[in-house]
Parts: C-alpha cells; sequence; structure tokens
C-alpha cells in the first residue's frame, strides 16, 4: 500500500482552469514537469485503448494519499469504459473520495463526460477528462454535481522507481487482461482538496 503525504487547507471556490495554473506554478517544481524528469516511461503509463475499437475496454488511472499528521485521505480516479461492439457510447468517468476519519463524513463523487472531450494518449502520459487533468507532476480536476462534488488542486513528485506487478513483457501481451503498475511509489502531494455536502460512511 502506497502511504502519501496530503498538506489540505481550504480554499474559496476556483475554476480547474485556474487550479491548473497554480498547480504547474507552484505546486511542483518547474523541472520535475519537464519531460526529461517524467518518474516512468511513457511506453507504460500511456492509454492502451485505441479510440473507436470494437472490442469492449476499461482503463483507468488512480492516485490516493493520506494525510501524515491528520486522518484524512483521498483517492481519485481517471477512467475510460467502452461497451463491447458500442464504440460511440465510450465515456470518461472522474471519481473522487474525500475521507475524515476525524467526523467520520466523507464526500464521493462522479462525473460521466462523453469520449469526445477526453483525452488519453497513447504514447504520453497525458490524460484529460473535460477540464480535468492527470499528467507529470499535475493532478487536477472536479467531479459530482453542484450540490455534492469534489475539487483538487494537487501537484506530486517522488524519486522511487516505477513499481511493475507484472513482467514488463506482459504489458503488451494478451493475457493477463488486468495489468497494473505503480507508476510513482510513495509520492509526496501537495494542494488542495475542496468538498461539499459532506456525508456518513459507514
Amino acid at each position: 500500500m502506497q502511504l502519501l503525504s496530503l498538506p489540505q487547507e481550504a480554499l474559496g471556490a476556483k475554476t480547474v482552469a485556474t487550479f491548473r495554473k497554480h498547480a504547474l506554478e507552484s505546486s511542483a517544481p518547474r523541472s520535475l514537469l519537464e519531460p526529461r524528469y517524467q518518474l516512468i516511461t511513457d511506453d507504460f503509463n500511456c492509454a492502451r485503448y485505441r479510440t473507436g475499437q470494437a472490442p469492449g475496454h476499461y482503463e483507468s488511472y488512480f492516485q490516493r494519499a493520506n494525510h501524515p499528521a491528520q486522518p484524512l485521505a483521498f483517492w481519485v480516479r481517471y477512467t475510460i469504459f467502452s461497451p463491447t461492439g458500442r464504440p460511440q457510447d465510450a465515456i470518461g468517468e472522474l471519481w473522487a473520495v474525500v475521507f475524515n476519519a476525524s467526523t467520520g463524513r466523507h464526500v464521493v463523487a462522479k462525473t460521466e463526460v462523453p469520449f469526445d472531450r477526453c483525452t488519453f494518449s497513447n504514447d504520453l502520459f497525458a490524460v484529460r477528462i473535460a477540464d480535468s487533468e492527470l499528467a507529470p507532476g499535475v493532478l487536477v480536476g472536479r467531479a459530482g454535481s453542484s450540490t455534492n462534488s469534489v475539487m483538487w488542486n494537487l501537484g506530486y513528485v517522488g524519486d522511487a522507481p516505477p513499481v511493475f506487478d507484472l513482467p514488463l513483457d506482459r504489458y503488451e501481451a494478451r493475457f493477463p487482461k488486468a495489468k497494473a503498475l505503480v507508476g510513482v511509489p510513495m509520492a509526496h502531494v501537495t494542494g488542495t482538496t475542496i468538498r461539499r455536502a459532506e456525508s456518513s460512511i459507514a
């Protein structure tokens, strides 16, 4: 399990575009966002889905982090879902959960977006669902509705080598279907989350 650092603070409402600018300028050192500092080979950390393919496909990127001193945590996932034989119905999904063990109240949010408003690069680590983005050093976005939502403005850095759950040749093979890797183990995450409509989760 990854145990990541998550300093948190409250901010007023801001647009995701402003969040992305803040993340790029201040959340992570500029040098860590340059291609030569990417922490995993793009050949492995790029999307396998091909737009318009007939076979069904599910693929996701996620990050999670625990606050180092407080009982707070988050989990964010960027997902492709394309039904078998219906590539025109492919969507991008954003999932976000923010946990607060002090209060026992948490926020769970999800957004679905038509795939023509998404980008999952096949040769770079670059993911975008509507105006939410995941890239080297940048984790910015929002999910949910006006009454129940999570917005995040985060940067991350780490110098541990990537962790592959399988031999490298298996990542391009037909079997196994599910292939997992950890691109930035033990990353240090900085930034902010905004939560609306907290609810209890048993």
